[in-house]
């Protein structure tokens, strides 16, 4: 007798969030208009149809600072205009993150104590669903950023890093913690791709899982595990 085939169950899936790093406007090539719009319901307090865009299946929830004074993300525009506690629920189920910090290191439970919003502290306490020493995780992300770059020597040119220093924020790694099962895209403006990563094992023995890719060079794809000792290159991932 065939087996039948196991229905796909999207809850099953980890959940996926976009690290846009990009500090200019014009050059976040991932915003499109359901995300202007998104934000725009924010800034005007008008919660319904911007839940309705959270529950869209074709809404990416983009993990970024969408003011080019890299002031506020999604989450600290919301908490600013003090957000109804629900509305924060649906953020924090698309991949919001608490522990998301502005130029001036302030992350969106600082902006609620500030203006005043105190029903939002409970929800907003940044809280950690991982346990990594910070000494592990510190060096982990070092090496990842070493990565990133020579990935970006090899793909786009030498020249091509301060620019892309100057204008991307590489995607800390801290904020993995706050999700149990978390993978995170991050683009690489002219690299025609980027990088796909999440972690695995747990404690000391954390690893970081990486793919990267250029989707117009065929064979670019690349996969590689990326501990405290370094980075190595993993033949299937």
């Amino acid at each position: 007798m065939r087996n039948k085939k196991r229905k796909f169950d999207p809850q099953e899936m980890p959940l996926c969030i976009t690290w846009d790093g990009t500090t200019t406007r014009g050059y976040v090539s991932s915003v499109n208009v359901m995300q202007d719009d998104f934000i725009d319901y924010i800034k005007s307090e008008n919660w319904q149809p911007a839940a309705e865009i959270l529950d869209d299946e074709w809404f990416e929830f983009v993990t970024m600072l969408v003011d080019e004074s890299m002031d506020y993300s999604p989450l600290h525009y919301a908490a600013y205009k003090g957000a109804p506690i629900e509305f924060f629920q649906k953020m924090l189920e698309k991949g919001a993150l608490r522990t998301l910090e502005n130029k001036y290191g302030e992350r969106a439970i600082d902006i609620a104590k500030k203006n005043g919003h105190n029903h939002l502290l409970e929800i907003l306490e940044p809280m950690y669903q991982r346990d990594i020493p910070f000494e592990i995780l510190e060096r982990i992300q070092e090496n990842f950023y070493k990565l990133i770059r020579s990935r970006i020597i090899e793909i786009i040119s030498l020249d091509a890093i301060k620019t892309i220093e100057q204008e991307v924020i590489f995607p800390k790694l801290a904020h993995l913690l706050e999700k149990e099962e978390i993978r995170v895209w991050f683009p690489i403006p002219g690299m025609y791709g980027g990088f796909y990563y999440w972690f695995e094992g747990e404690g000391s023995n954390t690893k970081l899982i990486a793919k990267s890719w250029c989707r117009v060079w065929g064979g670019s794809e690349q996969c590689h595990e990326i501990t405290p000792e370094g980075s190595k290159f993993l033949r299937d991932c």
